[in-house]
């Protein structure tokens, strides 16, 4: 869309709207708000020049013939949209946009009689057309439904066999409070943490009996809740974590995004469930 086709959009849904409303609608696309200033005032020059807006006070308005103007090539620019993406080699791969203008199309033309004539004499297929597109997405549905179904046997299959699966969760107290929950379940003696970041091993380490070693920290299970107390206090006050947490047979990823944990299946399911 054009700068001067922008402006007027912008007027038509804000009748009335004062200049520097207007101004500050469009000073994001601009690198200064001088420079959006200087190109307003050039776009609304021309417009008033050929009788598309109009100034009551410091109000703006768009004229009927500037209406007028905007609307067929709105009506344009959705036909031609909706043709190329018919006509396109496969168009039941891309369904989502042609049935979101065919919608437009449909509603728009209950009120405008204009553009109904105007669809009817340039869209370049038929009715035909759109229903043998629908057949190729029928058919592709019930080969989708066959792949899911098989696909869904396949998962199962890799449950039983006790494949690695893992479960993630957002970041709070009561999260990571899974990781004490985890030691206690796994009889975890001891857990290592790891992190390549040495300040944050040392801070944990003032709650912990050993001292870190190279990227690593010995946690004893009775120390967990601690470390985990420390770590709250840290997430609550924005400070980054990049953590591994090591216990018999699940590792525990810690980041700024969420908790994960990864492990067999079966594992990971009588810990946190399915």
């Amino acid at each position: 869309m054009t700068a001067r086709n922008a402006v007027l959009l912008i007027i038509k849904q804000n009748q009335g709207m004062e200049y520097h409303a207007l101004l500050n609608k469009i000073a994001a696309n601009y690198s200064t708000l001088n420079s959006a200033r200087a190109a307003l005032s050039r776009t609304l020059k021309d417009l008033r020049a050929f009788g598309l807006v109009t100034k009551q006070g410091s109000n703006l308005f768009i004229t009927d013939k500037a209406s007028t103007e905007i609307s067929s090539e709105m009506k344009s620019k959705l036909l031609i949209r909706l043709n190329q993406l018919v006509r396109a080699k496969n168009p039941h791969l891309g369904i989502n946009p042609i049935v979101e203008l065919l919608h437009a199309l449909i509603e728009r033309s209950k009120t405008d009689a204009d553009l109904l004539k105007a669809a009817k004499g340039s869209t370049e297929f038929t009715v035909s057309e759109l229903a043998r597109i629908n057949q190729r997405i029928l058919t592709q549905v019930e080969q989708l439904s066959k792949v899911s179904k098989v696909f869904s046997e396949q998962i199962n299959a890799l449950k039983a066999f006790d494949f690695n699966d893992s479960r993630r969760m957002d970041l709070n107290p009561v999260t990571l409070g899974l990781l004490v929950e985890a030691a206690n379940k796994l009889n975890a003696e001891k857990i290592t943490v790891e992190s390549d970041d040495a300040l944050l091993l040392e801070q944990l380490s003032t709650v912990t009996a050993s001292k870190p070693k190279a990227n690593n920290l010995l946690v004893e299970l009775k120390e967990m809740p601690g470390l985990v107390s420390l770590l709250s206090t840290h997430a609550r006050e924005g400070k980054k974590l990049w953590l591994s947490f090591y216990f018999p047979g699940i590792k525990a990823l810690l980041d700024v995004n969420g908790l994960e944990f990864i492990g067999p299946f079966s594992k990971l399911n009588g810990l946190l469930g399915e």
